[in-house]
């Protein structure tokens, strides 16, 4: 029996130093008085190489037999090696299991002495598969990795990840065991179906959190801001706690509250603070009950504790906006001065007017007249007048997938266009086989047409012309450079416009990434809160801010204990795998080198004794 048949293939090397001998061409050396005598046979043209009687020397011996047991060691051979144990562990990765009790201990101390405790009884050669649940299950150890290797990375694992089915983890780790048990260790009861031995390690605990943040500027002509935390009490009695709003570069207080929660209630803190471009961290520093200072550690769970909030990055959106001033008044897009677009701010915040389409990164063409074309730094929206106008009346059929008519209904709208009209690009709203609205990309740009009078018919005075200019707007913010949002909760990712070949790096808590640019980029290595600094060719693009606010993670009431099976139970059912390199496989090896030792020596001798 091999462990590895392939490895078979090297005897071939076996046929291949018979081939060598039996068509050698290598002579002794031979003294000789002159060489002018030997001047005749120099010049004499050389034939092809001949087939010889084979010469079974020690030295043929010596290269045929090492081939062979190098062959048989490269195979795995298995003739006097049995099974080894493999067990399958998942370990919960959910940040709840490192909530601490009144002792100071979590459910992942108990359930890491747990798991040491029964590999460490498994023989030393054993084999573990261990896997950490989470929103994308990973290998720890494995697949069957050494006992001592599995037992390291118990020791270095420490949970934190927010909330996470375990279904996908247990699939994983079912697949890898075939037909053995899968261990799990977690805090809580849950369902896990057929094959899985459940070790539960959690105490019900009661928890002071931070479960949602958001920072919008509340006044940007003055720079400043607002800042909404929403503290939430999962315990049995009111509780007030003191939340401490500060600079997280150099520490310094810029706000704070004591608020009072409701027992098993929620409570939103409001701050208006002047700190346009401070990165903002939010701190639970007290936890107290109404009356007494608790004398339990101020939470169990530390890492909702703490929110993280960075500056906006604002990307505005460069526009040129044209049309005749019936057109526009007919849009809206007329302020009451007859200043251009001046209310396309109230639609779609983060916009600047520019005077030339060279400087913008959208042109809105109103009446058709503009000859601009789209490109990778320019879209353009363009409504074509009808020739011949004809009026459809809603609903119409709409591609509501789009992200350009999300929200966008178009029930009991009044369209005029033109019913002979042909629109290059793909219709994304029609009137039965009329298009009506048509997306067309060309030269990494896009162009939006839209078949319509924009003067004539009810579609810019309904309430989905404003949601179809604010769907646009941030569709092309979206695919300016920078990231879509800067403050994001752990387990969300990062999606950063990346229009250009240049190369990106984050770097943080969760370590360093890097990507290379092209349209957009995907961070999904946020597996810690903090705030991360995002640059581009080398330049700072933005800082991002990443919270730990888990409302299903920090509610700890439902934790649980259930130490009801262990692996000695279903000793039946556990896994075993190959022994992995054996001492034969070293045996072989060794020989094979013996006797490239002895053939070299051989060879050495014979050139000596001529």
């Amino acid at each position: 029996m091999f462990s590895n048949p392939f490895g078979l293939l090297a005897l071939l090397a076996v046929p291949a130093v018979v081939g060598l001998h039996l068509y050698r061409r290598r002579y002794a050396p031979l003294a000789v008085g002159a060489l002018f005598l030997w001047e005749e046979f120099a010049d004499a043209p050389v034939s092809g190489r001949t087939r010889q009687p084979l010469t079974r020397s020690p030295s043929f011996w010596c290269e045929v037999l090492a081939a062979l047991l190098a062959a048989l060691a490269l195979s795995g051979p298995r003739l006097f090696e049995s099974e080894v144990p493999h067990r399958v562990v998942v370990l919960d990765g959910s940040a709840s299991m490192v909530a601490v009790d009144g002792s100071g201990a979590s459910a992942w101390d108990r359930g890491r002495t747990f798991v040491l405790r029964e590999l460490g009884a498994l023989p030393a050669r054993a084999r573990v598969t261990l896997i950490a649940s989470g929103p994308t299950p990973r290998t720890l150890a494995g697949p069957a990795a050494w006992r001592d290797e599995a037992l390291a990375a118990v020791l270095d694992f420490e949970p934190g990840a927010a909330s996470h089915p375990l279904g996908p983890a247990l699939d994983l780790a079912r697949g890898l065991a075939g037909d053995a048990a899968v261990l799990l260790v977690t805090d809580g009861t849950t369902a896990t179906g057929s094959g899985v031995l459940t070790h539960a390690f959690g105490v019900p605990l009661e928890n002071a959190a931070i479960v949602r943040v958001l920072r919008a500027a509340s006044d940007a002509e003055r720079g400043r801001e607002r800042v909404d935390v929403t503290l939430a009490n999962y315990g049995a009695a009111e509780r007030r706690v003191v939340l401490v709003v500060e600079d997280a570069d150099d520490g310094r207080s810029l706000a704070s509250e004591a608020p009072t929660i409701a027992a098993g209630g929620e409570r939103t803190v409001a701050f208006e603070l002047d700190a346009p471009g401070t990165a903002l961290r939010l701190r639970l520093v007290a936890d107290e009950t109404l009356g007494a200072l608790d004398s339990r550690p101020h939470d169990a769970l530390a890492l909702d504790d703490v929110a993280f909030l960075a500056p906006s990055a604002p990307r505005p959106v460069h526009a040129v906006v044209r049309g005749s001033d019936g057109v526009l008044a007919a849009t809206l897009l007329t302020g009451p001065d007859g200043r251009r677009a001046a209310r396309i701010e109230r639609v779609a915040p983060a916009v600047e007017l520019v005077a030339t389409a060279g400087e913008a990164d959208l042109v809105l063409d109103l009446d058709g007249s503009g000859s601009d074309r789209p490109s990778a730094s320019t879209w353009v929206l363009r409504a074509r007048p009808p020739a011949t106008p004809t009026a459809w009346l809603g609903p119409f059929l709409v591609e509501r997938r789009h992200p350009l008519l999300r929200g966008v209904e178009l029930r009991e709208v009044a369209w005029v266009g033109d019913a002979e009209a042909s629109l290059p690009g793909s219709a994304i709203a029609s009137a039965g086989n009329i298009p009506l609205i048509v997306e067309r990309r060309a030269f990494d740009g896009i162009e939006i047409t839209l078949n319509a009078d924009l003067q004539g018919g009810t579609f810019t005075r309904s309430p989905d012309w404003p949601i179809l200019l604010a769907n646009l707007v941030e569709w092309r913010r979206a695919a300016l450079p920078g990231p879509r949002a800067v403050n994001l909760v752990l387990g969300e990712p990062l999606w950063v416009g990346a229009p250009r070949p240049l190369p990106w790096v984050l770097e943080g808590p969760s370590g360093r990434f890097e990507r290379a640019g092209g349209r957009e980029l995907y961070f999904e290595e946020l597996t810690l809160p903090g705030l991360y600094e995002l640059t581009s060719d080398g330049r700072h693009a933005a800082r991002i801010g990443v919270s730990f606010a888990d409302p299903s993670e920090s509610d700890l009431r439902a934790l649980a204990t259930d130490e009801s099976s262990t692996l000695g139970a279903d000793a039946a059912r556990a896994g075993s795998v190959g022994g992995g390199s054996s001492r034969l496989e070293w045996l072989l090896i060794l020989a094979a080198l013996g006797l490239v030792a002895l053939d070299h020596w051989i060879l050495g001798r014979r050139r000596e004794s001529v």
